[in-house]
């Protein structure tokens, strides 16, 4: 026989792989295959190629802190772009097409799996009673196929994915603590959601939780306290929650600290101290928002561009009227998500004073685009809280059969007719005849099933994986055919595109480019800029050179472009177009006074000038905390470097060299604040400066007798926040231990 006590933290573990089994099944049912991927945009562009990167050093983050292959050289973890997730998932040697599925799969299960249990513990607060496990399953189906996440999942936007159960986690956790019903499996996913969430970029979301969702958590606590203002209940949900968000916060601190120093410095194109790019690239309207009040999106504003819907159209369809008729029986909460969803909505589209005062009292608001995408996470509100108010009605199941016919039938008609379906059976409990008619099981798979049908209408198909193996296998007999092409720092221009992947379609093959759909390094795109004669945009993510276009001449000699690709059918041909020199040896110094001033001034320069001159920006910070050194170069036109080699998976670079005199060695690949240089004479290795060169590149100092140069991208992660990972980790388990303890006492 299972004891009570087993049952109980059992039943949580059961409705997770419930939710497991259904969401498999239902993307199965929407057309995905196993042989496909889940997503298309972003996840096919980037985040396949950000997996299959972090597979290759076995799901090792912190060997995936820099990559010299696209853009010059990006950077990888401190950009947040692989959620811990990503590399757990590497680490089982999970392919990496196959694992980035999953990821999206995974996230959407733990979704639903958290507002399930958040809104059973609602239902037990406010209206003093139980959810079935049925009712859990397809709660947790309700959420995590909000028609709102599949424009996220579609366009594979896996980080702002990855923020939503995060943020969820929180709320479950109060309450379970609260209701008393927190299990061991529970507090788990919990735990794994939250680290997940602030261990990625999906921090944009979470940061929009915390400021414009004030209102909410206030509501949120006051309904809590209102109901049970006992001294016991209050302790132990308050040293609950500190435990699990700081043990959360501990044991995200190594890869938090990475981002945030990163985002704080040099590198960041998007500062979150500096920039303000929050109306740079897509502002909503109120009709644009108009517009998402119904499931159906045939009311999208005529004026948006399909590729933008996704930016614009929230859906939340008959869950908007949730607050409003919630409102009697908990007015705080109900009240605190109409404040926060205004507030969003005033946000998002640029509504003065609103916007500026945000802005003005949580200034890291300006470094992220879109602010629209607040709603998001606000959502999973209005569907949680629908529970407690569809538990209110009183109908048995002697008539769910014939009513889940007519469900069925009515469900595929007309996307009319489905969103007066929802709207009718969300205001259900609010008419007698049918608050004595429908039981909650038939309402809350009513809307399950009318919320898929929604979330079907918006996805935009499932990419073949066949593709991306087609794309390596191309790749890998480019790289057999000409073999330079396997040093990173041979870079390629390509004459042609690849199905799905555009401007990422050299670095899917597995050759070096200056090409790209990423995240760009501060730097480069300032030198960009300064070549191509416009002004520096800090939220450009895509760039695409050309021979013919500007500044493509100095940009080839810089980051040693010395190969176009052209495609005859099923073979890709490399023609040699410049002779290469990853590393050389200026002659003299010329400073500028910013990097714009630095790119016009030598977009002129033929190669020689460019070999010849160290073009520097001394408008760099780098040189501001850092003495300057001698323009003395002029005995350097005698040395030398060779054996040059890349290891580690491009985190280190090493090359023999011959100078007369003190030297500065420039390396054709991005600077990064990460990297630290080392000088070795044949007895020891000493420390020697590495710096921004020509703007962006990497120049070290060659003292004197040197024999050989390593250049190594090191971590920004400092001892303490291991420690506090440590820390996190007993924490966590100390912690789930006394949570057990304390539910056999319940």
């Amino acid at each position: 026989m299972i004891s009570s006590s087993v049952r109980r933290e059992l039943a949580p573990f059961t409705v997770f792989l419930a939710l497991l089994a259904a969401t498999v099944t239902i993307w199965l049912v929407l057309g995905w295959r196993p042989s496909k991927l889940l997503m298309a945009h972003d996840g096919v562009l980037q985040y396949v190629l950000h997996e299959r990167e972090i597979s290759e050093v076995g799901g090792r983050w912190v060997e995936y802190l820099y990559r010299p292959t696209i853009l010059g050289g990006v950077k990888g973890y401190p950009l947040g772009h692989v959620l811990p997730l990503m590399s757990w998932l590497a680490a089982f040697s999970v392919p990496h097409d196959i694992a980035i599925s999953w990821v999206a799969i995974l996230l959407q299960v733990a979704l639903g799996f958290l507002c399930a249990m958040s809104a059973s513990d609602f239902v037990s607060a406010f209206e003093n009673k139980k959810v079935s496990r049925l009712s859990q399953i397809l709660i947790g189906l309700l959420c995590g196929f909000a028609p709102i996440f599949a424009w996220r999942l579609s366009y594979g936007h896996i980080n702002l994915m990855a923020a939503v159960p995060a943020c969820v986690a929180v709320s479950a956790v109060v309450t379970g603590l609260h209701q008393k019903t927190l299990t061991l499996f529970t507090a788990l996913i919990a735990l794994a959601a939250l680290h997940n969430g602030l261990a990625s970029a999906g921090l944009q979301l979470i940061l929009y939780s915390v400021t414009l969702g004030v209102p909410i958590w206030i509501g949120f606590t006051v309904e809590l306290l209102r109901r049970d203002r006992s001294s016991e209940t209050i302790r132990t949900t308050l040293v609950g929650v500190a435990t699990f968000l700081v043990c959360a916060s501990f044991l995200s601190a190594p890869r938090f600290w990475g981002m945030l120093t990163n985002a704080s410095g040099g590198d960041s194109a998007r500062s979150l101290s500096r920039s303000d790019v929050t109306y740079s690239y897509l502002t909503s309207s109120f009709l644009d928002w108009w517009a998402s009040v119904p499931w159906a999106q045939r009311l999208i504003n005529e004026g948006r561009e399909f590729p933008f819907w996704h930016e614009v159209n929230y859906p939340v369809g008959p869950f908007l009227v949730v607050p409003l008729l919630f409102f009697p029986t908990a007015p705080y909460l109900s009240g605190g998500l109409v404040v926060s969803t205004l507030t969003c909505v005033f946000f998002s589209c640029h509504t003065e004073p609103i916007s500026s005062l945000l802005l003005h009292a949580a200034p890291p608001l300006g470094a992220f685009r879109v602010p629209a995408r607040a709603a998001i996470v606000f959502l999973p509100w209005f569907a949680t809280l629908s529970v407690p108010l569809l538990s209110r009605l009183r109908g048995t199941r002697r008539s769910l059969g014939a009513l889940g016919l007519g469900v069925v039938a009515l469900s595929l008609s007309s996307p009319a007719t489905r969103e007066v379906m929802g709207w009718t059976i969300v205001l259900a409990p609010t008419i007698p005849l049918l608050r004595r008619h429908l039981p909650l099981s038939f309402a809350l798979a009513s809307l399950s099933l009318l919320s898929v049908l929604a979330f079907q209408e918006r996805l935009l198909g499932f990419p073949d994986r066949s593709t991306a193996v087609n794309n390596q296998q191309l790749g890998e007999a480019l790289r057999r055919q000409t073999p330079a092409l396997n040093e990173p720092l041979s870079r390629v221009t390509l004459s042609f595109s690849l199905p799905s992947i555009d401007t990422n379609a050299a670095f899917d093959l597995g050759v070096s480019t200056l090409d790209g759909y990423w995240t760009p390094l501060k730097r480069f795109a300032q030198l960009v800029a300064g070549l191509q004669g416009y002004q520096f945009d800090p939220g450009a993510t895509v760039y695409k050179f050309t021979p013919t276009g500007q500044g493509f001449s100095p940009l080839s000699v810089l980051y040693n472009i010395n190969w176009n690709l052209d495609r005859k059918g099923e073979v890709i041909l490399a023609t040699p177009i410049s002779p290469s020199r990853p590393v050389w040896f200026p002659e003299r110094i010329l400073r500028f006074p910013s990097a714009e001033n630095l790119g016009a001034s030598i977009r002129p320069w033929s190669g020689e000038q460019i070999y010849s001159t160290l073009a520097l920006n001394d408008a760099d910070p780098i040189f501001q905390s850092t003495p300057r050194r001698s323009d003395s170069l002029s005995r350097c036109a005698e040395a030398r470097a060779h054996n040059f080699s890349i290891s580690d998976h491009g985190q280190r670079f090493s090359f023999a060299v011959e100078t007369p005199a003190p030297c500065v060695a420039v390396v054709a690949t991005n600077f990064i604040e990460e990297f630290r240089a080392f000088s070795e004479d044949g007895r020891s290795s000493v420390p020697t400066r590495v710096f921004p060169s020509y703007g962006s590149l990497v120049g070290v100092e060659v003292p004197s007798g040197s024999k050989r140069i390593t250049i190594v991208a090191t971590p920004n992660i400092p001892i303490v926040t291991r420690i506090l990972w440590f820390i996190g980790l007993l924490g966590s388990g100390v912690g789930l231990a006394t949570l057990s303890k304390l539910r056999r006492s319940v």
